[in-house]
């Protein structure tokens, strides 16, 4: 069997021999196991392995050998594609037979050229799904190599859940920061404040001080000046209390008998006490008249408007006896030509 001409900056083919599968179907290791180790070592960095044709065949490369009759090939599942697209270095050379993580070149197979496309098996023979989304050459692998399959399969997702863990941490991270940053704000706005409220504490007690030294010559001067008036006052009523004393002094002494202008006195006084009263007499009974004044004008007040009243009901008396009496009069003469038309027309017919 002739073997396929290497592509541009690849490496040459390696030998492989193919195992028996299931169903008697062809089985071959996995890419990943045949890949070069720098290769791998590349492919785990990117997470991808160039394509320098595209997917594109060579026009020098060997026609494919018609398919042998048998069963219709599996397509592979979305699930086979991306199963190994996330593994780490391998732990040896799979070129070197001598490393720990080796693999014999009897039981390698050359690399696909793209890692996302899963070619078929030459002879027409494709890989088969066998449980859990595996593929077919898994199950055809010696226990430790399906092991160490399963274990890069396991470092990926590790390592996929480590990257996913390292940007939450990250955020938390950036978030704790900010967080941060902003308790160190508000703690500078309190402390801020807090200068701002101690300066007016300080200004309060300098106003405070200042309005007692104001107030107190303030305060001072007027405790005096209403000490003075106070004693003033006290004076005063001491030297009316005196006099109080001296006039009843003077009231308890016998008094002379009044003389003749004393007399004339208490007589002119008398007399005008009498006048006073008089006059007070005279004004109760001006008061009175024109109380009664008032009411003799509002007496005459109302017979005079019963008098128009009357008046004016006896105009409209006679008005009304004048307009009966033309009524009379117009009524008889009505009658009286009624009567005279009755006789005419009894005179012109004769019973």
């Amino acid at each position: 069997m002739a073997q396929p001409q290497p592509y541009p900056g690849q490496q040459p083919p390696v030998t492989s021999v193919p195992g028996p599968g299931k169903n008697g179907k062809t089985s071959y290791l996995p890419p990943d196991v045949l890949r070069p180790h720098h290769q791998q070592q590349h492919a785990a960095h990117n997470h991808y392995i160039k394509d320098p044709t595209h997917g594109q065949v060579r026009d020098d490369a060997p026609p494919p050998l018609p398919p042998k009759p048998g069963p219709k090939p599996l397509q592979r599942p979305a699930a086979v594609g991306t199963q190994f697209s996330h593994q780490g270095p391998p732990r040896g050379n799979p070129l070197n037979t001598h490393s720990s993580g080796g693999i014999p070149p009897q039981h390698q197979q050359p690399p696909f050229p793209s890692r996302h496309r899963f070619d078929p098996p030459p002879h027409g023979a494709a890989a088969s799904v066998v449980g859990n989304d595996e593929p077919q050459y898994v199950h055809m692998m010696s226990k430790e190599e399906q092991e160490l399959v399963r274990q890069r399969a396991r470092a990926s997702d590790a390592e996929s859940n480590i990257r996913e863990r390292e940007l939450e941490l990250s955020q938390c991270h950036t978030e704790i920061a900010k967080t941060r940053q902003c308790v160190r704000d508000k703690k500078e706005e309190v402390k801020a404040k807090e200068q701002e409220i101690t300066q007016l504490r300080a200004e309060l007690d300098r106003l405070r001080q200042a309005a007692i030294g104001r107030a107190q010559p303030l305060v001072a001067g007027n405790e005096a000046a209403l000490q003075a008036e106070v004693q003033q006052y006290r004076r005063v009523v001491q030297d009316l209390r005196g006099e109080m004393e001296q006039l009843r002094g003077r009231q308890n002494v016998a008094t002379p008998p009044p003389s003749t202008d004393m007399q004339e006195l208490i007589r002119l006084r008398g007399e005008v006490q009498w006048h006073h009263g008089e006059r007070q007499r005279m004004l109760q009974e001006i008061g009175v008249l024109k109380s009664s004044e008032q009411v003799l004008i509002a007496q005459v007040r109302t017979y005079q408007e019963d008098f128009e009243s009357e008046r004016q009901d006896r105009e409209r008396a006679h008005a009304t006896i004048d307009e009966m009496r033309e009524e009379i009069a117009n009524l008889n003469h009505i009658i009286t030509m009624l009567g005279g038309q009755e006789q005419q027309q009894q005179n012109f017919n004769p019973p």
